[in-house]
């Protein structure tokens, strides 16, 4: 998963939703071209395939056809991405741990 993906998926795994417009600004920067409002941007769009995340408007009135207008659209985290996050912590854990502990242990040999 891209960098900018994953940090996407960390800020909604701590937070309940966060709109199209805040997930925008987080990645400007990563962006090569603009972004239009209220659209979600090219990382959205790749969890979203992956179903690691949701789409959902809020707010708004009934545009008669099953959509609405003037609605803002907010992204929330599945199981699936909240799956995806907790295994990569257990991960880096299991790398850490054993690494700072044979640390531990060969800077004690070479002090002892």
């Amino acid at each position: 998963m891209e960098k900018t993906a994953y940090k996407i998926l960390k800020k909604l795994y701590n937070s309940e939703s966060i709109s199209i417009d805040e997930i925008n600004q987080l990645t400007k920067k990563d962006d090569s071209k603009p972004i239009e409002p209220n659209q979600p941007n090219k990382y959205v769009t790749y969890l979203k395939m992956d179903k690691m995340v949701t789409i959902f408007d809020e707010g708004g009135t009934a545009d008669g056809a099953g959509g609405s207008v003037d609605a803002t659209e907010f992204v929330r985290i599945t199981l699936a991405g909240r799956d995806y996050i907790e295994k990569q912590r257990k991960e880096l854990f299991m790398f850490w741990i054993p690494y700072a502990i044979t640390t531990a242990i060969a800077v004690a040999a070479l002090l002892g």
